[in-house]
């Protein structure tokens, strides 16, 4: 695998912890 990807992957799931974060809060309510 790239560096390259590495790096984007990691991006995007910076991106998707807010998203994530809030269907968890939202599944448990």
């Amino acid at each position: 695998m790239a560096v390259d990807e590495v790096v984007l992957q990691a991006l995007i799931e910076e991106k998707l912890k807010p998203f994530v974060k809030k269907i968890d809060e939202e599944a448990w309510n």
